[in-house]
């Protein structure tokens, strides 16, 4: 009876000293959301590979949150009280070896591995967004901005916006009037306008 309980408890001991482990990331399956981790077992140089384990996220039904870890990258993971069998990927964990991209309490930072990246500052209420490629923002409604400030824009290519109509409206009750292209027609003399736009070009409709 005693060695049997004694038995249990040491049954007990070993799962639970392997409940939570540390491990390196060896593949990712992105539509399944899983990984595959090997853990630093003792007596095993080469460490164990568990089978697919989930990959916690922050919501997965109505709203879907997604980020897979890399191949490589250390993470902390869980398992059930059947084994190693089945458990999950809790997520990864800065190191001597991955360090953090900043150093600030107050700032939320983001950063990709193609340089993007995004980063709010809370102390001096700042969002940064550097993006190293394309930037594409589809929306199906209405969109506003309002900058309390002054709002600077620089483009060192060409700026095309499309448009069915195009309001520019300046401040202090200042009158709006059309741009005029080489489309327009003169009232004096009756002849294609000569005193074109040289800088902003738009269609005469």
């Amino acid at each position: 009876m005693l060695k049997d309980i004694e038995r249990r408890i040491r049954s007990l001991e070993a799962r639970l000293n392997q409940s939570v482990q540390v491990g390196e990331v060896t593949s990712v399956d992105a539509a399944r959301g899983t990984a595959q981790v090997r853990l630093a077992t003792p007596g095993n140089a080469d460490g164990l590979i568990t089978h697919d384990l989930p990959v916690l996220v922050r919501k997965t039904h109505a709203d879907k949150d997604y980020a897979m870890p890399d191949v490589g990258e250390q993470v902390l993971c869980v398992f059930l009280p059947m084994g190693l069998e089945t458990g999950f990927v809790l997520g990864s964990f800065y190191s001597s070896r991955d360090t953090p991209p900043v150093a600030s309490a107050d700032k939320w930072h983001v950063t990709f591995s193609d340089g993007t990246s995004l980063e709010y500052d809370r102390a001096v209420s700042t969002l940064s967004v550097d993006v190293s490629g394309s930037q594409n923002l589809n929306t199906t409604g209405d969109k506003t901005e309002s900058v309390g400030g002054k709002l600077n824009i620089t483009v060192t290519g060409e700026a095309l916006v499309s448009a069915a109509k195009i309001t520019l409206a300046g401040g202090d009750g200042a009158l709006l009037d059309g741009v005029v292209t080489a489309q327009c027609v003169c009232n004096v003399l009756g002849i294609l306008h000569q005193d074109k736009s040289a800088v902003v070009l738009a269609s005469k409709a």
